[in-house]
Parts: structure tokens; sequence; C-alpha cells
């Protein structure tokens, strides 16, 4: 700290090997020779801070040491109704950040920083913000339903850079949506039984716009208890690389599906990219339906036991029990309590 007030700059881990003796070095790099005073506390796993070292530690640093530069995150990028970019980025604070430089490229491929243009700069002159939070304007006015790239580049003093990856942005500039033709595409479903843990409604998808060999992106899918109302949505934005399978379903039930096609991104069989994602519902499909039938019994075979000749006898229970709609014919009968002779044990 140079102040006085402790900052945490680092933690190092406890070992059987680094237990009695260990070392740590420090990136920081001031700008001016600066007097720093460093204290240790150690920390139990629950978190629990130890006293102060007994050994304060002051240095005397001199400048000309080079500090590693940290990209700075950004953390959004979007256009808004003026078509102007908005960025917010943070960055770990340095003080030997000079400035950042902001670019801009357009298209609807990631582009390399050495093919973007630089549309702007937020000087720094080594005062980070409070927060290490910063914004930026872009002051050009940018097209509707195309998507740009941003990325911001720190600076140093010294001239050293660091830069983010480039982060999409996109107006989309939506019509009215009663003007707006919207397609549709066909699914079927189906009960596909098996054992309680394979048992499912299985839904086929035949929508040829949003098809890539095995691949269809991107769906949202709504089930209903009647097929007029109540559509709930059952999965988040989802692609799809075979038919889909709803295990949540319930003996005796019926089950109404319905699936929306969505411009999320596009899809490589395992996670969808949004960077080119316009958001806007592009198809609907019909509305299928699925009977799920009811529980069986399991089934067992059926031994019947040696036939015998049950005589009940005085405080004994009767030759015919009935259980709901079942008749059980007794033909033997042991272990006799006053419990269960009362009929309230049990059989």
């Amino acid at each position: 700290s140079p102040d006085g007030v402790p900052l945490l700059v680092d933690q190092v881990a406890v070992t059987d090997s680094n237990f009695v003796w260990t070392s740590w070095s420090d990136d920081y790099a001031p700008l001016r020779e600066t007097e720093v005073w460093y204290e240790i506390r150690g920390v139990d796993e629950a978190g629990n801070l130890g006293d102060a070292s007994t050994f304060p530690l002051t240095l005397v640093l001199s400048p000309g040491v080079s500090q590693r530069l940290i990209p700075p995150a950004l953390m959004s990028a979007q256009i808004d109704a003026s078509f102007q970019g908005q960025l917010t980025w943070t960055t770990a604070g340095e003080q030997n950040v000079e400035k950042f430089v902001v670019y801009r490229a357009k298209g609807e491929t990631r582009p390399t920083l050495a093919g973007m243009t630089q549309v702007g700069e937020v000087l720094v002159n080594g005062q980070p913000e409070p927060d290490r939070t910063f914004e930026f304007t872009d002051s050009a006015v940018l097209e509707s339903n195309n998507v740009y790239w941003y990325a911001v580049e720190a600076v140093s003093v010294a001239g050293d850079k660091a830069a983010s990856a480039p982060y999409p942005a996109r107006y989309v500039n939506l019509d009215d949506p009663s003007q707006r033709y919207q397609s549709s595409f066909t699914i079927e479903a189906h009960w596909e039984g098996g054992p309680p843990e394979e048992s499912s409604v299985s839904i086929t998808i035949d929508d040829p716009a949003a098809t890539n060999g095995n691949q269809k992106c991107c769906y949202i899918v709504f089930r209903s208890p009647n097929g007029v109302d109540d559509f709930t949505p059952i999965t988040p934005i989802i692609g799809i690389t075979d038919n889909l399978r709803d295990l949540d379903v319930h003996p005796g039930d019926t089950a109404y599906y319905q699936l929306v096609r969505i411009s999320a991104g596009s899809f490589d069989g395992r996670d969808i990219d949004p960077s080119t994602a316009r958001g806007e519902i592009t198809a609907k499909s019909n509305i299928a339906q699925a009977d799920i039938p009811d529980k069986l019994l399991p089934g067992f075979p059926h031994t019947p036991p040696e036939a015998g000749t049950f005589n009940p006898g005085p405080g004994d229970p009767p030759a015919t029990l009935h259980f709901g709609t079942w008749d059980v014919t007794v033909t033997s009968y042991s272990n006799k309590t006053a419990g269960n002779l009362a009929g309230n044990g049990k059989v």
C-alpha cells in the first residue's frame, strides 16, 4: 500500500513444499519513485484472517520496471435507438495506463484487431476511475440490422498495448409485426414406451429451411395440457441434432406441443453462436398431440397354492377376504394373534 491502507494484491497457497519458506514477486511498477509498505496475513480454509505480519516490509520502488498490461474486459456493446454504439468495459486499473483506444468493424465474421478501424480514445493518464469501469459512445450513425464489432485496447505510458477480444453488437429495426409474413413448419409427436426412465414423447421436426445436415436451429418448445391456451415454454433456445424427447410426462395425460423458430445465431451441433442473432421469431409449427397411456401394473406369473380347505373356527377370520374388488380365498392360516384375528393386523 502506498498510503497506509492495505490493498490485497495476491494470495499464495500453502503446501507441504512451501510451508516453511516461500517467495513472491510483485508486478507493480509505479511511474515515479514510490515508497510502499507490505504486510502478510494468514487465512484459514474458512476465510478467517490472521494478524498482520510483525515485520512490515518497506521498499522504495523506482520507475522503469515494465508492468504487464491486462486486456480490458468488455462488459457490453450495444447500439441504441439513435444508431450509436454504447460501450462499457472494466480493467484491473493499472496506474501506468495512459489511454484506451476503441476500434470498430462491420460484418458477419469476427474480425482481427488489425482489420478494425480506430473510432475513438478514452484518456486515463494514470488516474483510473474509482470503480475501474469506463464508457464510450461511438459518434458515428450506424446502420440497423447489421453486425458491428468493437474492441478496446489499453495503451501504457511506455507504449505497451493489450486489447480485448472483439465484441458484437446489432440494432434490429423491426417493422410492423402484423405486416410481416411468418413461415411455418411441421412437427409430429408420439409416445414411445419402454422402461420408466426411457419412456417419453418423441417430437420429430420437418423444417428444411432451418436444417443443415442433421442440425436444426434454433427453437423454443412449448407444451399445453389442452392445445388451446396455457402453452408454457419447456426449453430455452436450443439447437437440435436428433428428435426431441419430453420425459416430463405422466400416465394418462394428453400433451400438445408447438415450436417456434427464432433467429438466435449459428449452431455447430453443440453450441449456439449468438453473434449473428437477430432475435426474431421467423416461423412456427403446427400443434401436435401426444397421448400418454395409463400406467399398466407389472405382470407377474402366478402359481396357485396347493388346494386346501380352510374351515374358520371360533374367532378365526373368514374363509374369503375382500380387498376392494379383489376376493382372496384363504387356504391356510397361521400366526394367529389377537390383533389380526380382530381384523386390525396385516394379512
